[in-house]
C-alpha cells in the first residue's frame, strides 16, 4: 500500500479532495476606514519636517 499519493494511480485517489485556492493572492479587507484613514495621515506627517531656525548672523549672512 503507497502512502505518497504523488506515487500512487489516479484511480486510487479520491475525487472529494478539495482543490484549494490555487495562485490566488489574499487581499486586505478594510474593516475599518477611518484607521486607514487615520495611518495615511500618521505617514504623511512622518515626512514633514520643522523650518530651519537661523540666528542673526546667518540671516545677515543671507541677506548679502
Amino acid at each position: 500500500m503507497e502512502l505518497d499519493y504523488r506515487d500512487m494511480d489516479i484511480s486510487e485517489l479520491s475525487l472529494n479532495i478539495p482543490q484549494g485556492r490555487g495562485m490566488i493572492k489574499w487581499q486586505p479587507f478594510a474593516t475599518m476606514p477611518e484607521q486607514y484613514e487615520r495611518i495615511t495621515k500618521m505617514i504623511d506627517d512622518q515626512a514633514k519636517c520643522n523650518p530651519p531656525s537661523f540666528d542673526n548672523e546667518i540671516l545677515v549672512m543671507i541677506e548679502e
